[in-house]
């Protein structure tokens, strides 16, 4: 059961799914109706490291792979050298070097989606092989596939901060 309050947001609980042969993973409708991009149709995307662990799955086209062309003219002009190691242009080439296409692929007969898990993203062990057990979050554009101890371990750190967020929260409630 969701936790009141969590229904008006229309935040999906997190689904453990474990990943089968082939490293696919097949969310289940609930899932595919909380990621805006996923509109009953075959999806390409691009999954980047996400900013705090696994990996972010966005529909081609969106943030980062928008920023292709222009890092692409920024890199020509600069030849790279090691004098432009920490250039805003060579920083983002890093990120999109590790990103890696994939498709959402549509199941007509049971609205439903596969993925196939990237090969570089089990290889590097930021996502598991077949047989392991992915933590899957979505909400609006976001859409996030984690190892599941990754996934347990940044929500406990999470809950700590929260905690002190809302302690602090409270004292200025009660001060007003």
């Amino acid at each position: 059961m969701v936790p009141e309050g969590v229904q008006d947001l229309k935040i999906v609980p997190v689904r453990f799914l474990t990943v089968s042969s082939g490293h696919r993973i097949r969310l289940p409708r609930s899932m595919s109706s909380a990621v805006s991009w996923l509109s009953g149709e075959t999806v390409q995307a691009d999954a980047l490291l996400g900013p705090f662990g696994g990996v972010q799955i966005t529909q081609r086209g969106l943030r980062a792979s928008s920023y292709r062309p222009a890092m692409i003219a920024r890199l020509k002009n600069l030849g790279p050298t090691l004098d432009d190691v920490a250039d805003p242009a060579v920083q983002l080439a890093r990120v999109l070097a590790t990103s890696w296409q994939l498709d959402c692929s549509f199941e007509p007969s049971t609205s439903r989606y596969t993925i196939v898990l990237p090969e570089e993203a089990r290889s590097s062990g930021v996502v598991p092989n077949a047989g392991g057990i992915v933590a899957v979050f979505a909400l609006g554009e976001i859409f996030e596939v984690w190892s599941k101890e990754d996934w347990i371990a940044h929500n406990r750190a999470a809950l700590v901060k929260l905690k002190a967020l809302g302690d602090e929260l409270l004292s200025h409630a009660e001060s007003d």
